[in-house]
């Protein structure tokens, strides 16, 4: 017998053996939480991308984002809680040339949307300040405060006291981090400030800014000083403009791996920067790359711990928020499986590998997830799938407000059944977990031959190797259940998969 067909007969062994171990249930918290919503597209028309969400004073979704096929800026004001019933405002507010990428939204002292994004065709910032709550009308106020070449990539915007637009963004051109801080609400002048706070390498990608208590930028962005490989800079400046070429950036992790990528920054109760971002640690885009929480111990960040999701391929296009208690909760992108992911730590660095997950949505999706905490600290979601504009909200911060009805996460098991108790019939899982009931085959029931043997022989392969299958390959339990697992992680191996569908053995829900 060849040596690969001997270890996968030895493999099938264990698995046997592993069949006789039985489970060991343990309590979990389960997660679930309501339908989505499509809120534009559906249609010939590709739209949704590069979103960025707010909440008008009656939690309602204000969503800007970029229209690929017109090349246009769009914003969706929804007429409810949830963007139900598909008789949302959505206006099209700058037409001009190829107008919306990279887009960052907040809603000033009326409510009215005030957007920062790029203008590709002229390669500059622009702002756009609203005039009413939809961006109805076609007279709003639309301005080019860089209009330099190569300006306004990575854009990230915040209002400070006096509502006037703060924005961190790339240059192109000169490869910088700059920021803009307007002295009007709408930009309009031609004499903001705008600075270069960091010009070292090639910097300021990705960038994410908040003002802190005294109203100076605080910006995460992504950083190749590293060399090679990138890293994660946090920049705090000392002053409301970043003037006078002393703020310093913190080089915060870089070194082997490219850390900082589509990342998210939000202040803790201390002014402290806590950042949610990408790391690949291989050869290839995805390869080895995982969601990392990065929590500074003190303002400039000369410190920092944290923890994230190590499953595998995990963490693009994320998006932070901190709850009441200072517990991030992050929405971002599975690369391997389209999914969206919603995270929600039980501790300020989510450390411990015990938080809770649900799958919002199980793809197929293209990212650019946007999330804010509703007034009752419940998740809302806007991101781009099914080259449309979608929203996600749940009605409680645990996502566990409504029995739900049907199977959410197309995993086999009904909702009713999921939330029993009795585990060999599907219960004691997530209905929003499409990966907690491992049942290759997809008939109901995890048998010996269609199901176990079928990972053992697959044991040992990667993506896009032959005999490779996404619904042969798990990641590693994150609950206290041995069958509470993960989306996969970019390998069948013999624990987390093997083993996985071994303990599974006979559970059905059929």
């Amino acid at each position: 017998m060849a040596r690969t067909g001997l270890l996968r007969f030895s493999v099938i062994a264990l698995a046997a053996i592993a069949l006789a171990l039985g489970s060991a249930p343990v309590g979990e918290t389960l997660a679930y939480g309501a339908p989505v919503n499509t809120v534009d597209g559906g249609g010939a028309d590709d739209v949704g991308a590069h979103t960025s969400l707010a909440l008008d004073a009656n939690d309602y979704p204000v969503i800007s984002y970029y229209d690929v096929t017109n090349g246009d800026l769009k914003i969706a004001h929804c007429n409810d809680a949830f963007c139900a019933g598909g008789d949302e405002s959505v206006t099209a507010p700058d037409t001009a040339d190829n107008v919306g990428m990279y887009t960052s939204l907040a809603l000033d002292g009326d409510g009215y949307p005030v957007v920062a994004y790029y203008d590709q065709t002229n390669a500059a910032l622009k702002v756009l300040h609203c005039n009413d709550a939809d961006c109805a009308g076609d007279d709003e106020s639309i301005t080019t405060p860089d209009p330099g070449a190569g300006e306004g990539a990575y854009a990230s915007l915040a209002l400070d006291s006096s509502g006037y637009p703060v924005v961190s963004y790339h240059d192109e051109t000169s490869r910088d981090l700059k920021v803009l801080h307007c002295n009007d609400a709408d930009c309009a002048a031609g004499d903001e400030s705008i600075t270069s706070p960091d010009t070292e390498a090639e910097t300021g990608i990705w960038t994410s800014l908040q003002l802190d208590a005294s109203g100076y930028p605080v910006v995460a962005f992504f950083s190749d000083v590293f060399g090679f490989y990138g890293g994660l800079m946090i920049l705090h400046c000392n002053d409301a403009n970043c003037a006078g070429g002393d703020d310093d950036a913190t080089q915060v992790l870089g070194g082997t791996g490219t850390f900082g990528i589509e990342n998210s920054l939000e202040l803790d109760a201390s002014g402290n920067p806590v950042v949610s971002h990408y790391f690949s640690g291989g050869i290839s885009e995805f390869q080895f790359a995982n969601l990392v929480l990065s929590h500074c111990d003190d303002p400039g960040c000369a410190g920092i711990h944290g923890g994230g999701e190590s499953a595998g391929w995990v963490g693009r296009f994320s998006s932070l928020e901190l709850d009441a208690s200072g517990n991030p909760v992050v929405a971002y992108f599975d690369a391997l499986s389209d999914d969206l992911k919603l995270i929600h730590c039980n501790d300020a660095d989510c450390a411990g590998d015990d938080e809770s997950m649900i799958w919002p949505d199980t793809g197929p999706v293209t990212g650019y997830a946007s999330l804010e905490l509703d007034a009752g600290g419940a998740p809302v979601i806007s991101y781009y799938a099914d080259s449309s504009l979608k929203l996600f909200r749940c009605s409680t911060p645990a996502c566990n407000d409504k029995a739900l009805g049907g199977d959410s996460d197309g995993d086999g098991c009904t909702d009713a059944q999921e939330l029993g108790a009795n585990e060999d019939l599907g219960g004691r899982r997530n209905p929003l977990n499409p990966y907690d009931f491992f049942d290759p085959d997809g008939n109901g029931t995890v048998d010996l031959f269609f199901d176990i043997f079928a990972v053992a022989g697959a044991f040992g392969t990667q993506p896009f190797e032959a005999g490779y299958d996404l619904d042969l390959d798990r990641g590693s339990p994150y609950g206290g259940d041995v069958w509470d697992l993960r989306n996969p992680d970019g390998g069948i191996d013999l624990f987390t998969d093997v083993f996985g569908i071994a303990y599974q053995f006979g559970h059905h829900c059929v």
